[in-house]
This record gives structure tokens, C-alpha cells and sequence, in this order.
């Protein structure tokens, strides 16, 4: 790779990766300081709700923004707009406010999303794309760990940590000014939404599952594992298990991304999930369970990383805009659902509830894939 292609990816990284750090920190302090306000738990949940709601608003406006606003600008912007209202929240009192704020933050944070991963994948050769992607991957997962550490440094009280995630915010546009020339996101009409979803349903069903396993997984495999008889201790390290395997194993995917055929290690790391997802309640009280948590972390991040592998290669310009403002959106969708199912399902049956749910959407997806081969393998027939 040239010069000006790696500055471009470390800068991009960079940025996202800064950004997700504060945005790590903002999620526990947000929630605490209105705990500490008095405010009830259903509204502290609404209230962090609001970002998700956010992004799958905003998201189907970005591809048209994009292909009449420089995309370094579009970003540039999308952190000033997360700065402003982060730092209008440290002085707002009103709940009403919070609302209005966190929409805000959910809106500009998914357009740095969308905007940062178009341009990564634009610049990033194919043969390098899984690699950079699940590099991206890596360093975005780490730092979101390492940002609830800062909470317990800065504390809820005062304007300190606020202003601490804030200089974070505004840290993230700093790789951008260095970031060389970036990629021209507008031309032609391209294709919306709905489309790409259409063109490209095993892409967008990938995104949408791991939202929807992680969100169900950060918020109930403690639960679940305190109501198999672990300790509160213990059932607070699955979490940490589970998300070190979501980073430490996306280089060597990453890697196996670039050198065998990219649908295909999909199926792998679904059908490896599967596995572990049903082994789950089976294992729970024994020592594997900890092998396990780090490879379902690892096989579950990986569909991330291989999905944007391929989008990167299938799609180019405003297009590739479109495809991440899908992903965008699926993942808004994923991380709703999520927790809303798996919560009724430990409900019905508190032993598998939690692993059903995960197995079953896997399953799906595993049946998309094997419908594409199917159709796939019929096209090159009629070729033939």
C-alpha cells in the first residue's frame, strides 16, 4: 500500500476509535448521573434508547448528504454537532432537554459511523480489506472497553467527567485534518436503502445479527449467568470474556478474510456460533465456559468484519455510502430487538431462553446463506 492509503486508514481509524472510547465512557456516566438525579430506571432506559431511534432516523439521509458534502467535512461536522450537545447536557437540567440532546449525539455518532467506515472501505485495497477491517474492528472494540474505565477516574460528580469525554470528542477530528485526500462520495443517483437490502440481504442480515446478539448479550448474560448459580462477581467477568474474544480474534479472521472466498467464512464463524450459543446452557457451570465466551465473542464480531470486507469490495461511491447507511440501520434495528426478545424467552424458559434466541437468528442467517449458494450455483448452470 502506498503512503497516502495508510495515512488515510490510520487517521480514520484513529478517529473512530477516540470517538468510540468517549462514546464508552458517555453511555455508564449518562445513565449514572441521572440515576443520581432520581430519575426512574424506565426513563434512564428511554432515555439511552433515544440514540438508537436516532440512527435508524437519520441514517437514510446521510447517502444524499454525502453526495453533495465532502466527506471529511460531513465528519468534521458530525463531531461538532456530538461536542455541542454533550456539552449543552453537562449544563442542562431539564429531562426534556436530555431527549432532545441524546437524539442529537445518537444522529451525529451514526453519521460517523456510516461516513468513517464509507471512506476506510473506499481507500482500503482488496486484498488488505479484511485486515484493515477487522483492525478498525479491533482497535473500535477496545477502546469502547477502555472508556467505562474513565468513569471510575472522573467520577459522576461535577463538570469533570463531562469534560473529559468532551475533550475525547474533540480529539477524534484531529486525525482527520492529517488524513490526506479523501474519497468523492457523490456522482450518480445511485440506489436507496431498501435496495441495497435487497441486493444484498445475507450483507445486511450479518449487521443486523450482531447488533442484535450483542445487545441482547451485554444486557442479560450477566442475568443469566447470576440465575445458573454464578456469582455476581463471576457473571460480570462473562462480559469481559466475551468482549476481549470480540477483539483479539478479528486479526485472524481478518487475515482469513483476505485469503479465502468471504461468504463462506460468514457460514464458518455462524455455524461455529451456533454451536457454542447451544452448548451454552450446558456449559455454563463448568470451566469451558470461558473458552466458549471468547470464541462466541470472536465468531460473532467476525460477521462485523467480514461484512464489511465485502461490502467494500462489492460497492463503490455513493453506493458504498448507501450499503454502511443500511448497515447503520440494521444495526439500530438488531439493537433493539435484541434485548426485547431475549428477555421474554428467559421469561418463558430461564434455562435456554437466552441461547435459543441467539441460536434460532443464527440459524436464520445460516439459511440465507445456504439459499444464496443454492441460487448461486444455479446461475453459473444456466451460464454453463
Amino acid at each position: 500500500m502506498s503512503g497516502a492509503p495508510l495515512r488515510g486508514i490510520a487517521a480514520v481509524i484513529s478517529c473512530i476509535a477516540v470517538y468510540g472510547m468517549a462514546g464508552g465512557a458517555a453511555y455508564p456516566l449518562l445513565s449514572l448521573v441521572l440515576e443520581s438525579r432520581g430519575v426512574a430506571d424506565s426513563v434512564i432506559g428511554m432515555n439511552a434508547a433515544v440514540g438508537a431511534a436516532a440512527t435508524v432516523i437519520a441514517v437514510p439521509l446521510f447517502p444524499r448528504i454525502l453526495a453533495r458534502v465532502p466527506v471529511r467535512a460531513f465528519l468534521l461536522a458530525a463531531v461538532a454537532v456530538e461536542l455541542a450537545a454533550f456539552l449543552l447536557l453537562a449544563v442542562s437540567d431539564s429531562l426534556a432537554a436530555w431527549f432532545v440532546l441524546r437524539f442529537f449525539i445518537g444522529a451525529s455518532a451514526a453519521g460517523l459511523y456510516v461516513a468513517g467506515e464509507a471512506w476506510l472501505l473506499a481507500i482500503s485495497p482488496d486484498n488488505y480489506r479484511g485486515r484493515i477491517a477487522a483492525l478498525y474492528n479491533c482497535a473500535l472494540g477496545g477502546c469502547f472497553a477502555l472508556g467505562p474505565l474513565l468513569v471510575t477516574v472522573a467520577g459522576v460528580e461535577g463538570a469533570a467527567p463531562f469534560l473529559l469525554v468532551a475533550a475525547l470528542i474533540a480529539l477524534a477530528a484531529v486525525p482527520l485534518v492529517f488524513a490526506g485526500p479523501a474519497p468523492d462520495f457523490g456522482g450518480g443517483a445511485g440506489f436507496g436503502i431498501t435496495s441495497f437490502v435487497r441486493a444484498a440481504p445475507v450483507l445486511t442480515l450479518a449487521v443486523f445479527l450482531v447488533a442484535y446478539a450483542d445487545s441482547l448479550l451485554l444486557a442479560l448474560l450477566s442475568v443469566y449467568g447470576v440465575r445458573h448459580g454464578l456469582g455476581v462477581a463471576a457473571a460480570a467477568v462473562m462480559l469481559t470474556v466475551f468482549g476481549t474474544g470480540a477483539v483479539l480474534l478479528q486479526l485472524p479472521l481478518g487475515w482469513l478474510a483476505d485469503v479465502v472466498e468471504r461468504y463462506r467464512l460468514m457460514a464458518a464463524c455462524a455455524a461455529t456460533a451456533l454451536v457454542l450459543a447451544a452448548a451454552l446452557p450446558f456449559l455454563i457451570r463448568t470451566p469451558l465456559l470461558w473458552p466458549l465466551l471468547l470464541a462466541l465473542g470472536g465468531m460473532l464480531s467476525g460477521l462485523y468484519t467480514v461484512a464489511l470486507a465485502v461490502v467494500g469490495q462489492r460497492f463503490r461511491g455513493r453506493d458504498l455510502v448507501t450499503a454502511n447507511a443500511a448497515f447503520g440501520m440494521a444495526w439500530g434495528i438488531g439493537g433493539f430487538t435484541g434485548p426485547t426478545l431475549a428477555g421474554a424467552a428467559m421469561q418463558q424458559a430461564p434455562a435456554a431462553g437466552l441461547p435459543a434466541v441467539l441460536a434460532v437468528m443464527l440459524a436464520v442467517f445460516l439459511l440465507l446463506l445456504w439459499r444464496r449458494r443454492l441460487r448461486a450455483g444455479a446461475a453459473r448452470n444456466v451460464l454453463r
